[in-house]
């Protein structure tokens, strides 16, 4: 399993990279889980249904405080969920062999 560090970082950077890419807070839907696989996550309800998902600290800051729209992964779009998944997965595989090759 990624540690937390890696994982939040990774968020971080994503999130920065959507809002440098001209994607402002607004425009931006983040997509909520069923788990908190950390044990130290933030709870939110989902924009759409109002079922309560867990969100990372740093990112239910964000969220909060640019008013982001949030669903969890029952309501939002299964193509571009699919597709974010799969983008993300091979990006995530992707950075750690380059730091595991660093090493």
């Amino acid at each position: 399993m990624l540690s937390k560090e890696f994982f939040d970082e990774w968020g971080k950077k994503r999130l920065e990279t959507l809002i440098r890419e001209g994607k402002m807070p607004n425009e931006v839907i983040v997509i909520v889980g069923f788990s908190d696989p950390y044990g130290d996550s933030n709870t939110i309800l989902c924009s759409e249904c109002s079922t309560p998902a867990f969100i990372r600290p740093w990112l239910h800051k964000f969220v909060k405080e640019h008013n982001v729209k949030v669903v969890c992964i029952y309501c939002a779009d299964p193509k571009e969920l699919q597709g974010q998944i799969a983008m993300d997965f091979a990006n995530i595989e992707k950075q750690i062999k380059e730091e595991e090759a660093k090493k």
